[in-house]
């Protein structure tokens, strides 16, 4: 299944945030695999405006590396890690479309 309009954008990252950190492995495996989805769709001109999720999955990294900081490593704690390298693989993707137009 395959959303295109920019969710993250206006979702609460606090809230949202709140929600994936008490999140099953497999549930969390979900939200990387909807991720990665859009790593590929924002590839794609006609889903540029899915670039608008950057600043709320800045917000979302940062409250995440906080949690995963102050926690002993679970196996769980290392999903919530892969979670967080994929935000980073959407920003890399993000910021090389950025100044590919400039």
């Amino acid at each position: 299944m395959q959303i295109n309009i920019p969710f993250f954008a206006h979702c609460d990252p606090e809230e949202f945030c709140a929600t994936i950190i008490n999140l099953s492995g497999d549930n969390i495996q979900t939200i990387r695999g909807f991720i990665r989805n859009r790593i590929e769709l924002v590839d794609e001109n006609h889903y540029s405006y899915l670039q608008m999720e950057l600043p709320n999955f800045k917000k979302i990294k940062f409250r995440l590396n906080a949690e995963i900081k102050s926690r002993k490593k679970t196996p769980r704690l290392v999903y919530l890690m892969w979670l967080v390298e994929d935000i980073d693989r959407f920003e890399d993707k993000v910021k090389a479309l950025n100044n590919t137009v400039q």
